[in-house]
């Protein structure tokens, strides 16, 4: 089976926060392959490093959390997954002028919505803002 899980989750996996257990255990028990795409990597990385300019984590914690990234990725446990931008920006664009309006919801979580529909994914994980509960859905 595969799943998507936004950056929100990949997060959690490598930095130490609120939602590292949930994420962990959700991402042991459900047995997905995880896609790993260029915009994973820049969010991830940014996220970490976000966390150094925040005291949230150390340099040292951020060097260790992006190389266990990188790791996964050689391991394959995250796979490198080419997108198309020019299909996913114009999709993403559609849905925001059909959904947003009703739903509210921000532009990248929209992008990481349509990349998990173009992969296939049959599990969405994400961790909503300011809420420290699980999402799985459905796309």
């Amino acid at each position: 089976m595969t799943g998507y899980a936004d950056t929100s989750f990949l997060v959690s996996l490598y930095v130490a926060d609120a939602n590292s257990a949930v994420a962990q255990t959700t991402a042991l028990k459900s047995g997905v392959v995880l896609p790993f795409t260029s915009l994973h990597a820049l969010e991830t990385r940014n996220a970490i490093e976000l966390g150094v300019f925040r005291n949230h984590i150390t340099r040292m914690q951020a060097t260790r959390a992006w190389g266990s990234v990188l790791t996964d990725v050689r391991a394959g446990k995250l796979v490198r997954t080419p997108i198309d931008w020019t299909m996913m920006l114009r999709r993403a664009r559609m849905e925001a002028g059909s959904r947003t309006f009703s739903i509210g919801t921000r532009s990248l979580d929209i992008v990481h919505v349509v990349c998990a529909q173009a992969i296939g994914a049959q599990e969405f994980f994400h961790f909503t803002s300011g809420n420290d509960s699980l999402r799985p859905l459905f796309v």
